[in-house]
């Protein structure tokens, strides 16, 4: 779809915020032909766009956003600024597109895959969530996660995008 236009794009949008999300995870999947994306979210949505880890609104949003965007929080829009008023807070946040991804990582596929399952079920320790989330024995878990230096009772929201990274590389070397 983007290829037609023949150079980058810039995309500013009001979305409509019920499926807010799915067309985001849309745009970036054409990330290259897009040089930013400025648009206008539930104000909770735009909140985790721009979370840091071990905050209540970090979580596979932030770093889907994250590692291929810098993300910024431009400014909040009241309901009154709209006829009629919705019942939720807006935002407009600005997504820079990154040339490379934030951190570098064997494998993209995997690390997003490794943090779907560490969010999958968020109440549970990493050891638990990936185990169940990946389908894999908790002793070779536990051996990834060794090999990462990351402390298996520690649950998703706490790591960084780099913590992530180093954890799929280390389960990649997990053997079938």
């Amino acid at each position: 779809m983007f290829e037609r236009v023949g150079r980058k794009i810039r995309v500013v949008a009001n979305l409509p915020y019920n499926i807010s999300t799915p067309v985001l995870f849309r745009l970036l999947e054409g990330k290259e032909y897009i040089s930013s994306m400025t648009l206008m979210f539930q104000k909770e949505v735009a909140d985790r766009l721009v979370a840091k880890p071990c905050t209540k609104d970090y979580g596979i949003l932030s770093i889907y956003a994250q590692l291929y965007t810098a993300p910024s929080l431009l400014f909040k829009v009241s309901p009154y600024a709209f006829t009629p008023p919705p019942k939720v807070d807006s935002a407009v946040v600005r997504l820079e597109i990154l040339a490379e991804p934030s951190v570098k990582t064997d494998d993209e596929e995997l690390m997003l895959k490794v943090v779907k399952a560490a969010f999958g079920q968020r109440r549970k320790t990493l050891l638990n969530a990936l185990s169940s989330g990946l389908s894999l024995p908790k002793e070779d878990v536990e051996s990834a996660l060794k090999r990462a230096n990351i402390d298996g009772s520690r649950r998703g929201e706490t790591l960084t995008l780099s913590e992530f990274s180093n954890l799929s590389n280390s389960v990649a070397s997990i053997k079938p």
